[in-house]
């Protein structure tokens, strides 16, 4: 049951990045004047880019790293310059009237994975720790590691993070905000239509671009690993066979990632929507079930405490997101 929690909070990840390059890309090509049509209407489109981006992550963990770590540290400068280079544009009006009391609860159920989301990497980081784990023999050196490079990572991100959106807030309207949400973009395709400056239209585009093939990429091994357990159970069971051939069935998994991730981006579902659903997975893998481990297992006694109560109470809302959404409308 946990594995099937897991897996499909991964698959959901990718869905949402598989949706965001597909209408991104297009968008930045029609906006730079290289189509004159958008793209990600053709379903060709879509299944070229999964297909692609799959085919190099399934090189493994080295190649991840190779094409990953140039990508995230240039994401990490042109984060931090955009939120500088936007300044002139911001415009205090943009963030309009405050809500009433009532609203502003209920809006914030359905943000609430958004916040969580632009700090949270537990997927995109397990390519690092399964590397680590490997490569260290003593598991305490391996453990050490690791905690070492979330915490950084999160000290990391909560600056730059806070600094970039506070920018894009105050720099892009409401209504351009609303034509982003209908046209199922992110806010930095959308920032390079309505900012002005070539500088910004150039950041964001290679930001976003590196940004969502870097998420991509890392969460494929965890998707793809599911899929081969799933695979090799099924085989086992219906031909009762106890060493499948592992090469077939990481094949067929590859086949089936990208399959199942081309058949949904096709029904162009709404992002926005993926991220607010699927925080329910994420509140049950990553905030409540870990929180109930650690209060009910003796063996993390030193790892209880406020902030345990604190991740679980931020799992159940995100939970409860989608429910006031809905009756909400």
């Amino acid at each position: 049951m946990l594995g099937a929690l897991y897996s499909i909070t991964m698959l959901k990840s990718m869905v949402e990045y598989a949706l965001a390059i597909t209408n991104d890309s297009a968008s930045y090509l029609k906006t730079f004047g290289l189509t004159t049509e958008t793209l990600s209407e053709h379903w060709w489109w879509s299944l070229l880019l999964i297909a692609g981006l799959s085919l190099v992550a399934s090189k493994g963990e080295k190649m991840l790293f190779k094409v990953s770590g140039s990508m995230i540290a240039v994401k990490l400068v042109i984060i931090v310059a955009i939120g500088f280079v936007v300044v002139p544009f911001w415009d205090v009006s943009n963030i309009g009237e405050l809500p009433t009391l009532s609203h502003l609860v209920v809006g914030t159920f359905p943000t609430l994975p958004f916040a969580i989301f632009s700090i949270m990497f537990v997927g995109i980081l397990n390519p690092m720790n399964i590397a680590y784990k490997k490569r260290e023999e003593d598991k305490e050196v391996a453990k050490y590691k690791i905690l070492r490079v979330h915490k950084v990572a999160y000290l990391v991100l909560v600056a730059t993070v806070l600094l970039f959106v506070v920018s894009i807030v105050l720099s892009i309207s409401e209504a351009d905000a609303l034509r982003a949400y209908q046209d199922n973009i992110s806010a930095l395709a959308l920032a390079a239509k309505v900012i002005p400056g070539a500088a910004v239209k150039y950041m964001s585009v290679i930001l976003n671009v590196f940004s969502i093939v870097t998420a991509f990429l890392a969460l494929y091994l965890a998707v793809h690993e599911s899929f081969v357990g799933l695979i090799k159970v099924t085989v086992e069971k219906l031909f009762a066979s106890q060493n499948p051939n592992s090469n077939a069935i990481s094949l067929a998994a590859f086949f089936m990632v990208v399959l199942v991730l081309w058949l949904i981006v096709l029904t162009n579902f709404p992002i926005l929507k993926v991220f607010v659903f699927g925080g329910v997975t994420y509140g049950l893998i990553s905030c409540i079930i870990p929180g109930f481990i650690i209060l009910k297992n003796d063996k993390f006694t030193d790892l209880r405490g406020v902030s345990v109560y604190y991740v679980i109470l931020i799992g159940m809302l995100m939970c409860i997101g989608p429910f006031v959404m809905l009756f909400s409308q």
